[in-house]
């Protein structure tokens, strides 16, 4: 990845930008913006975008974009572009222009143990998750939970859902207690455990 340099027209754009997220998930669960500067050098453009969990009130949203942003300089340090998944949100940028392009990427993949008594129930909740903001499937006390990032079309976003979920039935056998599939512009999760998931959503900004 490339790096920029410090007081560079990029670092200026880039904090340009993260003001703009982070101004905007005040009342906002999903935006995106790009920072040109006054250059407007193509080499020096910032897009980023951010997603917050579709069942996340505003001024969680709120902190969790903004608890985020300051973790850049530590995982991405200098870098012209990063992502970060959290519990909550999703933050990311960078100079290529990304947005509106699908990406089935797995970024994270996670599988509980395996009991083939779940298998149906696996089945089932992962069946209701295809759906195109924060859909929360639940069946016989399983919990499932997918989302697509907001600038994929409907038509993308099923098509990532699809790829997220066939890869959660096939990763994790279709009998995995639990099971978290996150890919590039969306993400599929379940788990038979519900409490589990309840109390993993509850912490809003757990790094994944």
């Amino acid at each position: 990845m490339r790096k920029f340099s410090p007081g560079s027209p990029f670092e200026s754009n880039l904090n340009s930008l993260f003001a703009s997220l982070v101004n905007s998930a005040t009342n906002s669960s999903y935006n995106n913006f790009t920072a040109a500067g006054p250059t407007g050098q193509a080499a020096d453009h910032v897009r980023g975008l951010y997603q917050c969990r579709s069942d996340l009130s505003a001024s969680d949203c709120a902190a969790c974009v903004s608890g985020t942003v300051p973790q850049f300089p530590h995982f991405c340090p200098s870098a012209t572009g990063g992502v970060l998944q959290m519990e909550g949100c999703l933050v990311m940028y960078g100079n290529a222009d990304f947005i509106g392009v699908e990406d089935k990427t797995v970024v994270y993949r996670s599988c509980g143990r395996s009991d083939a008594a779940v298998g149906a129930r696996v089945e089932a909740v992962l069946g209701s998750l295809r759906g195109p903001s924060g859909v929360h499937g639940g069946v016989d006390q399983a919990l499932g939970v997918s989302q697509c990032v907001g600038d994929l079309s409907y038509d993308e976003c099923q098509d990532c859902l699809g790829e997220a979920i066939g890869r959660l039935r096939s990763e994790c056998n279709g009998t995995a207690v639990s099971g978290d599939m996150f890919l590039g512009k969306c993400y599929a999760r379940q788990t038979v455990e519900r409490r589990v998931m309840i109390s993993v959503l509850d912490s809003k900004l757990q790094t994944q």
